[in-house]
């Protein structure tokens, strides 16, 4: 077997960096929800939302951990990493569109749905192409463990 060329590691670097930049997005949104929520909790109880307080904090916890758990399985070159890193990504995209246009009927977010669903749908697509076991291995190499 020869060793990858130049531009075979530059792809890999590539995708690499950018399934790490949407698995760090998710993560640190679920972070920063999950912050927002805990310290504004007096003052979020006193607004009319459409959900509980509560709802926000659960909910930024749950996406700061799947996506510390798959950052950390990218990191790791963790057999399961793809499988984790496609899964973290389609369920934030199924949840993100749950949150803001089922769960919240506001009018401001009806502004850039289309734009949201685009963006959303590329950014899916991507993550799902380069986890997807024919092209994750020839990209990171397969993990026979």
């Amino acid at each position: 077997m020869s060793a990858p060329s130049g531009g075979t590691r530059l792809i890999s670097f590539l995708a690499a960096t950018f399934l790490q930049a949407v698995v760090l997005f998710i993560t640190a949104w679920g972070g920063f929800r999950l912050w927002a929520a805990w310290h504004g909790a007096a003052w979020l109880r006193t607004l009319p939302l459409e959900v509980p307080w509560l709802y926000l904090v659960v909910s930024g916890a749950a996406w700061l951990v799947a996506g510390l758990a798959a950052w950390l399985m990218l990191l790791t070159s963790h057999h399961w990493a793809a499988a984790a890193t496609a899964a973290t990504v389609t369920f934030f995209a199924a949840f993100w569109w749950l949150d803001h246009f089922v769960l919240t009927r506001n009018a401001v977010f009806r502004y850039n749905e289309r734009f949201a669903a685009l963006s959303m749908a590329a950014i899916v697509a991507v993550v799902l192409v380069l986890t997807a076991p024919p092209i994750w291995n020839s990209l990171f190499g397969a993990n026979d463990e």
